[in-house]
């Protein structure tokens, strides 16, 4: 009988608080330290308003991979959908795992990126409008274009400083956190911990059967997607930074708040981690003879 698909367990409940704590630590100490923290911002800001393209309208390095995600901000949601989509085909394709059976998992999956989504984008709207923070361009300091209209330019602010001065030109100010960044993160971080949570159900559930090719193939497949996706999290993080900061629309602090929050919030993964023995049964799985049906029902 089932009474919750959600599992609690000591390394789960760990993890979480691990990485709540790690989050909040690194979100405190960019508040305590935001005043030393401004000849960061003032460099970077500086090194981009210096290579910004006046005439091209374009900051450094703005082409290629970071023009693209520079533009389309949910441009993340494309290889996050297709990889949780190859990990059910996997499933049901070669694993031959009856939908049904493991429809809790799969729900659950998606109940937490609606979460992660909705929690993060929503404390993104909050905190964009406590602050108020002018972005980089928008500041007497680091507009690119010298001809502009100096009347409408800010003062540089602090991170999670708000801004209440005047706004003659009624910029929207924005600047912090990132949305492009928490993005980036939050599709990122979500398909990592769902590529290795189908890993640790789908290794159970062949573990069950004597097959060692299936076995060896799962471990195989769902090893070189985690690794991937590792891969490209590396990559695709450090690269919405870069262009962010080049394009003079956050500073460093705008974005490191917002790896920040996408940590904070992605507890809804460890948290609500679907329990195994309650998703799966062998009972009615036409597919292998089972080692001992009966143990694992």
């Amino acid at each position: 009988m089932i009474n919750s698909p959600i599992k609690f367990n000591r390394n789960t409940v760990i993890l979480t608080i691990a990485m709540v704590f790690c989050s909040i630590t690194g979100l405190i100490l960019l508040s305590a330290y935001a005043d030393k923290l401004v000849i960061v911002d003032r460099g970077i800001a500086t090194w981009a308003k210096d290579n910004y393209e006046i005439d091209e309208v374009e900051g450094a390095f703005d082409s290629g991979f970071i023009k693209l995600i520079n533009e389309h901000e949910y441009v993340a949601i494309i290889p996050a959908f297709v990889i949780f989509c190859g990990l059910i085909l996997f499933d049901v394709l070669y694993l031959r795992l009856l939908p049904k059976q493991h429809m809790k998992l799969y729900l659950t999956q998606i109940v937490q990126i609606a979460l992660y989504v909705t929690i993060s984008y929503s404390m993104l709207t909050i905190l964009k409008n406590v602050f108020r923070r002018p972005r980089p361009f928008q500041t007497v300091d680091f507009y690119p274009n010298e001809k502009d209209d100096l009347s409408c330019k800010l003062p540089f602010y602090p991170v999670f400083r708000r801004y209440s001065g005047a706004n003659p030109c009624d910029y929207e100010l924005k600047s912090c956190p990132s949305g492009h960044t928490l993005t980036m993160s939050v599709f990122s971080f979500a398909v990592v911990f769902l590529s290795v949570q189908n890993y640790h159900y789908t290794n159970q559930f062949v573990r069950a059967y004597e097959n060692g090719k299936k076995k060896m193939l799962n471990n195989v497949f769902h090893l070189a997607v985690i690794l991937m996706v590792a891969l490209l999290t590396m990559i695709a993080i450090p690269s919405i930074v870069l262009a962010r900061m080049s394009a003079l629309k956050h500073f460093f602090t705008d974005v490191m708040s917002s790896i920040a929050l996408s940590i904070l919030f992605a507890f809804v993964f460890p948290l609500l981690q679907p329990e195994f023995q309650e998703t799966h049964s062998y009972k009615q799985i036409d597919v292998i003879n089972p080692v001992d049906t009966m143990s694992t029902a």
